[in-house]
């Protein structure tokens, strides 16, 4: 006989795995926010000046590794990329979120 979860188990599972994942990715910038002693947080809207002076205005997303950079999707994009932690502004002044 073979047990299977029902489905409440199932969802409650991953409800959990989803906060877990949340935490994970959080965690990720700890080292970002210690070494570069920026205020980093998913969900965080930033800007970048690229060196030809334009703006980019974007998201900071979560990420899956512990690497130096910030995982930003930028408005109207629909994939993150990875962007220098000092290269982003994060406090920016008339940054709306995108809709």
């Amino acid at each position: 006989m073979e047990l299977k979860p029902s489905k409440a188990e199932l969802s409650e599972v991953m409800a959990d795995n989803g906060v877990l994942r949340g935490v994970r990715e959080q965690m990720a910038y700890e080292y970002v926010k210690q070494y570069y002693g920026v205020p980093v947080e998913v969900g965080q809207r930033v800007r970048m000046k690229d060196k030809h002076c334009s703006v980019r205005d974007g998201v900071v997303v979560g990420k899956r590794t512990y690497d130096h950079y910030v995982h930003v999707r930028f408005d109207g994009r629909k994939f993150s990329v990875p962007v220098h932690p000092l290269d982003l502004d994060y406090a920016p002044e008339g940054a709306v979120a995108a809709h």
